[in-house]
């Protein structure tokens, strides 16, 4: 997987922005390879704040990357082969998946530790799909950070 990071005059790095519409098509692309799978997801970080935002104000996505979770307990063998069969360029890791669409970055953290409000997942509707969030959010929101 190439770098998306490019040097500046000072020789920073920084993270390229992505478009709405780059980093909604790449958030659907999750959701299908997911669903596909049969495996539960649900978002993190930035991109689980706008979502949720979106349900009551106009939040569109934006950002570097989209950032989503998957429960360890969830991702069976089976599943992972999956993931494999429809993406093979998924870069699977200890603590995340890695995979790309498009251009735009798309890192799932394997949580492997139990934490309650991810027990009962809620939903809400996003776009045009139905996604799984957790429950109370809240609570997720305060501790979603140092989740693993």
């Amino acid at each position: 997987m190439e770098n998306l990071k490019t040097p500046t005059k000072t020789g920073r790095k920084i993270k390229p922005k992505f478009t709405w519409e780059q980093l909604e098509a790449a958030l659907f692309f999750a959701f299908d390879l997911f669903d596909d799978a049969q495996c539960e997801f649900f978002p993190m970080g930035k991109t689980a704040l706008q979502m949720y935002d979106s349900q009551t104000k106009e939040v569109s996505l934006e950002g570097d990357k989209i950032t989503l979770g998957v429960r360890k307990k969830d991702l069976a063998e089976s599943t992972i082969e999956m993931l494999k069969i429809s993406s093979p360029s998924i870069d699977i890791q200890d603590r995340k998946i890695i995979i790309e669409h498009e251009g735009v970055p798309i890192e799932i953290k394997i949580i492997s530790k139990h934490y309650r409000v991810l027990d009962n997942l809620d939903s809400i509707d996003y776009a045009y799909e139905t996604f799984l969030i957790p429950n109370p959010f809240d609570a997720f929101k305060r501790m979603m950070w140092f989740m693993y």
